[in-house]
């Protein structure tokens, strides 16, 4: 594990990704991307998690494509928008937003 730091980050009772090192990772289902505009988002705590951790970039996997998307948090943080659908407060960051690959 070449001396990283790993820790996995739980929010309300279930695995919500890994921190290794700065980067932090994680994995979702396409239709998460159904949001208007199509967008990739954290919930407030969990963001406040990585935070608290000094995570400088965040790496997400499209469980259904393989593809992976990734962002520094401080552009996630800066280029966001907030909402709230009553599952409690979320940032998302549109998918231009991030970079590709896979």
């Amino acid at each position: 594990m070449s001396g990283r730091q790993r820790k996995t980050l739980v929010y309300k009772g279930r695995d919500a990704g890994v921190v290794e090192g700065r980067v932090y990772r994680c994995r979702f289902h396409s239709p998460h991307l159904r949001l208007k505009p199509a967008a990739i988002g954290f919930s407030w705590d969990v963001l406040a998690q990585l935070i608290a951790l000094g995570v400088e970039r965040l790496e997400v996997e499209d469980a259904e494509t393989g593809m992976t998307y990734w962002v520094s948090l401080a552009h996630f943080v800066e280029h966001s928008f907030t909402f709230n659908y009553g599952f409690g407060g979320q940032a998302a960051l549109p998918l231009e937003g991030w970079r590709v690959y896979g």
